[in-house]
């Protein structure tokens, strides 16, 4: 599969595949465009994204998830790594491929979580009709979100990507 860019394409144009995958060395092609950490975890469930721009089928995103660690929740999973290659970014193909792999999990009777600091995929979940309803620790800088109950929204902050980032935090419940 090539890696060809896409932009200038129109957004309708791509037709898109989801498909899960034990090829972890796949991840190597994604990790130096996540924004956070290059490490992927040993536990990770995998997808990969393709999508066929005029005729060409391109790999152009990766998702994985991870059991949830919690003792209170049964059947639960979070997002782990989003990516979407450069020559890709800008066409909605990220939250369409999280949204995928969310319902996936969804129609597996599962529950399905995810945490970013990502201001556009934050913004885009925090819409009325995504799918997603935002948790208790949406709109909290990390370190702010183990005890939310004790900051006001002036200690909210947005600083992607820094120590003290705003962290968008949802739940997947469908689309209406």
């Amino acid at each position: 599969m090539k890696s060809a860019g896409a932009q200038g394409q129109k957004r309708e144009q791509g037709r898109a595949k989801l498909l899960k995958t034990k090829e972890r060395d796949i991840w190597g092609m994604f990790a130096p465009h996540h924004y956070l950490s290059h490490v992927l975890a040993s536990a990770a469930r995998c997808f990969l994204a393709t999508a066929e721009f005029e005729g060409v089928t391109s790999v152009v995103g990766f998702v994985s998830c991870l059991p949830f660690p919690s003792g209170s929740l049964k059947r639960a999973w979070r997002e782990h790594r989003t990516v979407v290659l450069p020559d890709f970014q800008g066409l909605g193909i990220g939250p369409r491929i999280s949204d995928a792999v969310a319902e996936l999990h969804q129609t597996e009777g599962k529950r399905y979580f995810s945490r970013t600091a990502h201001p556009r995929f934050g913004a885009y979940r925090n819409k009325r009709n995504s799918g997603w309803m935002p948790t208790s620790q949406n709109k909290y800088a990390r370190e702010q979100a183990q005890d939310a109950g004790t900051h006001t929204g002036a200690e909210r902050i947005n600083s992607f990507g820094g120590d003290n980032r705003l962290a968008f935090s949802h739940e997947y419940i469908g689309k209406a």
